[in-house]
């Protein structure tokens, strides 16, 4: 799920940075910085979001705990 999650947010951020390459005029090397910059923080904030609000498949939604077997 995580890795779909990921792959989503890639492709949102790539649809942006297209509309905003053909909007500011950007170049090739701008365009693919944006373009990282923006999948990287995306899929940074969406495992940020998931975890915290405890929707991980395995755990009581407190991934610092220990669990015992």
């Amino acid at each position: 799920m995580a890795i779909a999650i990921c792959i989503f947010s890639s492709l949102l951020g790539f649809v942006a940075v297209t509309v905003e390459s053909i909007i500011f005029d950007m170049t090739f090397w701008q365009g693919c910085a944006t373009y990282f910059g923006v999948s990287f923080t995306a899929c940074i904030l969406t495992g940020a979001i998931i975890a915290l609000r405890g929707n991980l498949p395995e755990g009581n939604g407190n991934p610092w705990e220990l669990q015992a077997d």
